[in-house]
């Protein structure tokens, strides 16, 4: 489960927590800061089981230079993050935001958001990126 607020090791602006659950729905372990970028908010947060893990994707504020725009983090399945914190939108100007996440069993997972001001010559559009399970893009 993913969430926006202030968690336990950020800083005053909003972040994305997690935490896991087993089956029967017990928590397992505290909150875990899923952000490593600390500065502005972050929010619109997503998680999908991904092979031997989890993935979570949201939107952070001018954290590439230029109003909103979408990040992942990968965990094990204990919650310690895995890779760096990475930008899965490669068109900066204005607004990405409204991520949304899938993920398959080898690992590999799709994120979708929503991009503004003319990024696909019209107002808005939906787009799509496909990453390997150690979080490599699959296309541009």
């Amino acid at each position: 489960m993913t969430w926006q607020g202030k968690i336990d090791g950020g800083v005053d602006n909003d972040g994305v927590g997690a935490r896991r659950f087993s089956s029967t729905g017990m928590a397992l372990g505290g909150d875990i800061l899923v952000n490593t970028t600390l500065v502005h908010a972050q929010k619109a947060s997503c998680a999908a089981a991904a092979g031997n893990g989890f993935v979570v994707t949201w939107q952070s504020d001018k954290q590439d230079g230029d109003s909103w725009g979408v990040f992942f983090q990968r965990l094990t399945t204990i919650g310690v993050h895995t890779g760096d914190e990475t930008q899965a939108n490669v068109y900066w100007n204005k607004g990405q935001q409204a991520p949304a996440c899938a993920a398959f069993s080898d690992g590999s997972f799709v994120l979708a958001w929503e991009g503004h001001d003319d990024q696909d010559g019209d107002k808005k559009g939906v787009f799509v990126r496909r990453f390997d399970a150690s979080g490599l893009p699959l296309y541009k």
